[in-house]
């Protein structure tokens, strides 16, 4: 007789991750279990509960990178333009990974302050914050008009937010190209309404 295969939490977290966004949330861990090879009872003493299992499946490994981007910029001697695509890059990024695992966290009735730090904030209301800070300081340096800031940081979060969810709800993966162009032409528009007035950005 072989000996009883050992399982991890990140093999628990994986196989678990790959079953609830192929079959929904409300699918029974057995089926969890058939894809690691081992029984329900076996996954239940590791992970308390379904929800709890839910949460292992969905928790963020680490910060999405454009968290650090928006901490230490905005970058001198790089236009602003070209930062806020490469922002925009990175938020396009997180996002197709992460907007098909919040439908189904909501379909299981968990809030995404569950999955963040602080229970007292969401992970998009943090998003517009810190995109906020960094547009304050790109004012205070000249290189960026005047208006209020969370105006602004909401209206670009929310511009690089719809077509991933429109992405995601017509199940059509655009191509790379089609992405690139899509994005130049969001930030084209924001930078006619964000630009300084009298103020050439280097």
């Amino acid at each position: 007789m072989g000996r009883p295969q050992t399982i991890t939490d990140v093999d628990i977290a994986r196989a678990a991750r790959k079953v609830f966004l192929k079959l929904g949330p409300n699918t029974s861990t057995d089926a969890v279990a058939q894809e690691l090879g081992v029984s329900a009872a076996a996954i239940f003493k590791r992970v308390g509960s379904k929800h709890m299992l839910l949460q292992m499946a969905f928790a963020p490994a680490r910060p999405p990178a454009f968290l650090a981007t928006l901490a230490t910029g905005p970058s001198e001697g790089v236009s602003m333009r070209e930062q806020l695509l490469s922002l925009a890059e990175q938020m396009t990024a997180f996002l197709r990974d992460v907007i098909p695992t919040i439908l189904v966290m909501q379909t299981a009735g968990i809030s995404p302050r569950a999955m963040g730090p602080s229970s007292s904030q969401t992970p998009r209301a943090r998003t517009i914050q810190s995109t906020s800070a960094w547009l304050r300081r790109a004012q205070d340096a000249r290189r960026l008009g005047p208006g209020c800031t969370d105006a602004m940081a909401a209206l670009f979060v929310g511009s690089i937010e719809a077509p991933c969810f429109v992405e995601h709800l017509d199940q059509r993966r655009r191509k790379r190209a089609a992405l690139s162009s899509e994005l130049e032409s969001i930030i084209d528009v924001l930078w006619r309404g964000f630009a300084p007035t009298r103020h050439h950005d280097p």
